[in-house]
């Protein structure tokens, strides 16, 4: 369960003790395996939630890009209007972030260019203390609420550096094309990449990499394996068996024979170790089952309009569910659980741009809030609410149904993984009448699809490779 960073008298000032503790913890930057990082913000209204939400609405649909734009630490930014924790206590603007660096020094930046406005709502409708924007960042580092899980599109990769790849991709766009017709069908496809790699590294344009991605530090890659170990040592890791022998053995892998072996082997052990505890974990999944009501949820025809004004404009699209946990200390321990094995499997399983063969996810956090009896779900993904639900209750349901199986109004299921009947139709009218809408949302990239992106990360990879085979080679030279 995650509970917020802030101390119990919001008018606390900056320079208050809990402050500077969260701040402090804020002041490091993930590895770069866990990059880029997300940070949520959950702060209370005390005065005109109304009156917030209004300029929330104007500040979304008025604000130009160019503002943002000069956060160059910044993917993605969103801000909204919650309900309280409970009943009767105020609204609360939610404020999430997607960065690079550490999170005081990505606020740092943020108000450098933003602070004026933020403090402005902030002093009006929060009592925020502050004078300046300057002492902002510390007050609200004070309503942190921590992700429980969090799945990158794009792991590992910069802000600068998915510009730097569109960039590199535009010039050897711009050079194939001059070039295409001097290319015969017998031009060897090597040679063709040496000429593109030399032609970039000759203009020089300090906006354009010329070498791969720099490898990640020592320490960097030790804590990637030892959390790697971590996942597998986990009993619960057990339940995801199917995924974690995809990911040991993915289709077209190169694999000798004796690799191949030795991979099987540890398969085997792994699932002789989980055995016992997936047996029991099926077994709390079913009573859990057999015991929960059955609510049926279903979203007005006023707060489906509203939802829908809003959706499909553009590449991109934010999503946020604010759901209830069903009720137990049972099912919210599981929950909880359940989230932290999920975070680990999007850590190792699905880090590559798939989240359980689903390739249109660039973010998705899941938070656990409120002393457990809610579930905060954050997305920023590519094409229709349809089509990405969609894939939910195909190729992804190992990734959400064992989630949303925890929520009020979701349809039964079997042992957390398997529908029932009518499960499809009962999982969408659900997730739209839990759907908050989202009043500010900002995309760094809002043009450039999840697919773009690591196709221009192969782009870069293959074009500064020592060495391809003929084979690698011409499939690279496919992606051009």
């Amino acid at each position: 369960m995650s509970v917020p960073l802030r101390a119990p008298d919001t008018s606390a000032t900056p320079s208050s003790a809990p402050a500077r503790r969260v701040a402090g913890r804020a002041g490091t930057a993930a590895p770069s395996w866990l990059s880029p990082s997300s940070l949520s913000l959950l702060v209370p209204i005390e005065h005109d939630a109304e009156g917030l939400t209004a300029a929330l609405h104007a500040h979304g649909d008025t604000m130009s890009a160019s503002v943002l734009a000069h956060v160059r630490t910044l993917h993605f930014l969103r801000m909204q209007v919650l309900p309280g924790a409970r009943e009767g206590s105020p609204p609360r603007v939610l404020v999430n972030l997607v960065h690079d660096d550490s999170a005081a020094a990505h606020l740092d930046e943020l108000l450098q260019h933003w602070g004026d406005w933020l403090l402005d709502l902030f002093r009006r409708h929060s009592g925020c203390p502050c004078e300046r924007p300057a002492g902002l960042r510390d007050w609200l580092l004070t309503f942190v609420v921590a992700e429980k899980t969090i799945h990158r599109g794009r792991a590992g990769a910069s802000a600068d550096t998915i510009r730097a790849e569109v960039a590199l991709r535009k010039v050897v766009a711009d050079f194939v094309d001059t070039r295409r017709s001097a290319w015969g069908p017998t031009t060897p496809p090597e040679a063709i990449r040496a000429e593109i790699r030399d032609h970039v590294r000759a203009l020089a344009n300090t906006e354009v990499p010329t070498e791969r991605r720099p490898a990640p530090p020592p320490d960097d890659r030790r804590s990637e394996r030892l959390d790697r170990v971590l996942f597998f040592a986990d009993p619960a890791s057990g339940m995801l068996n199917r995924e974690i022998r995809a990911w040991a053995l993915p289709p077209g892998n190169r694999f000798t024979p004796g690799q191949r072996r030795l991979r099987e082997v540890g398969l085997w052990a792994h699932w002789l170790y989980t055995l016992v505890p997936v047996w029991i974990s099926r077994g709390i999944f079913r009573y859990l089952e057999y015991t929960q009501d059955d609510t049926h949820l279903e979203p007005s025809p006023e707060q489906l309009q509203r939802l829908l004004t809003r959706e499909d404009h553009q590449i991109q699209n934010p999503l946020t569910m604010f759901s209830t946990v069903r009720d137990g200390w049972l099912r919210t321990f599981v929950f909880s659980r359940v989230l932290a094995s999920a975070d680990k499997a999007a850590r190792h399983l699905w880090k590559t741009g798939r989240l359980a063969g689903i390739d249109t996810i660039h973010y998705a956090r899941f938070l656990h809030i409120d002393d457990g009896r809610r579930m905060l779900f954050l997305s920023d993904y590519d094409g229709s609410w349809e089509r990405y639900l969609g894939d939910f209750l195909t190729s992804g349901s190992v990734a959400v149904v064992p989630i949303w199986t925890h929520l009020q109004g979701c349809a039964p299921t079997r042992y957390a993984f398997e529908t029932t009947p009518g499960f499809g139709r009962r999982f969408l009218a659900m997730t739209r009448h839990d759907q908050v809408p989202v009043q500010v949302w900002y995309s760094a990239f809002p043009k450039l699809s999840l697919s773009n992106m690591l196709a221009n990360a192969r782009l870069r990879e293959g074009l500064y490779a020592e060495q391809l085979s003929p084979d690698d080679a011409r499939a690279w030279l496919q992606e051009l």
